[in-house]
C-alpha cells in the first residue's frame, strides 16, 4: 500500500503492485519525500497505481538530516491526523515550499516552520487547541506558563495544572503569543523572531500535543540538538 498526497489536496492510499521487487521499475519513484507523476485506476473499493515517473526527489532536503527530521515529523502528523480522499485546500503546496525551504535555513527557523505546518495541520483536521483563554480560570493574558492539553483540545494555567504531568513541554505567555500569531497566519510565520529557546518550547510543545492525538511518541527537542546542533 502507498500513501499519496496529491496536487488535488487529498490523502490516497493506492495499491502499488510489484514495487518491492528486484529489480523494479516502479521502486525507486515510491520512496518517501518524492514529488511523481502518477496514473491511478480504481476498481471497485480499491485505487491502484498503474504508472508512475518521479518529478522531483528534493536532493537538498535528502543531504539535511536536520530538515528530513522536520519533514519526516510533518509527514507523521498528516498521516495521523487528516482523512484520506478529503479536500484540504494549500496544505499541498505549503509542504512542498517547506521542503524547498528547510534546507536553505538555520535551526531556529527550521523549528518554526515546522510549528507553523503542525499547527496548520491541526487547524484542517479539526484538532487545533483553543488558545483564547485557560479551560479553569479563563485567564486570556496568563503571567505564568500555560500547557496544552490535546485531550480537550485547550490550554490551562501552570497554576490551575493538578499535577506534573506534561509540563515539562510548557509554554512561556511570550511563546502562547507566538503560537497563536501562527495558528491564525501560518504563511507569516517566517517573520517572527525568536530565540533558539523559544522556538524550541514552542515545537516541543506541539509535538507532545500531536503526540496524544496521533497515540504515538514523538522526539522532542533535546534529542533534535544532540544529533544537530544549533549550527
Amino acid at each position: 500500500m502507498l500513501t499519496l498526497f496529491t496536487a488535488e489536496n487529498e490523502i490516497q492510499r493506492v495499491v502499488a503492485k510489484g514495487v518491492r521487487k528486484i529489480p523494479s521499475r516502479r521502486g525507486g519513484h515510491v520512496e518517501p519525500f518524492t514529488r511523481v507523476s502518477a496514473l491511478i485506476r480504481s476498481l471497485r473499493e480499491y485505487h491502484y497505481l498503474s504508472a508512475i515517473e518521479t518529478a522531483d526527489r528534493y536532493p537538498l532536503l535528502r543531504q539535511d538530516p536536520a530538515s528530513l527530521t522536520h519533514a519526516s515529523l510533518v509527514l507523521q502528523a498528516l498521516r495521523g491526523l487528516v482523512e484520506e480522499e478529503q479536500p484540504y485546500p494549500q496544505l499541498f503546496s505549503y509542504i512542498e515550499h517547506a521542503w524547498r525551504m528547510w534546507p536553505g535555513l538555520e535551526q531556529t527557523r527550521k523549528m518554526i516552520l515546522e510549528a507553523s505546518l503542525l499547527s496548520l495541520i491541526l487547524r484542517v483536521a479539526g484538532n487545533q487547541p483553543h488558545l483564547a483563554r485557560c479551560m479553569i480560570c479563563s485567564q486570556t493574558d496568563p503571567t505564568d506558563a500555560v500547557i496544552l492539553d490535546a485531550r480537550h483540545g485547550r490550554w490551562r494555567c501552570l497554576s490551575c495544572h493538578s499535577s506534573f504531568q506534561g509540563s515539562r513541554y510548557s509554554l512561556a505567555p511570550t511563546v502562547l503569543k507566538v503560537l497563536r500569531f501562527i495558528s491564525a497566519y501560518p504563511e507569516r510565520s517566517m517573520q517572527l523572531r525568536i530565540s533558539f529557546e523559544e522556538a524550541a518550547h514552542l515545537c516541543n510543545a506541539l509535538r507532545q500535543y500531536v503526540s496524544v492525538l496521533t497515540d504515538r511518541p514523538w522526539p522532542m527537542i533535546e534529542e533534535y540538538t544532540a544529533a544537530y546542533g544549533r549550527g
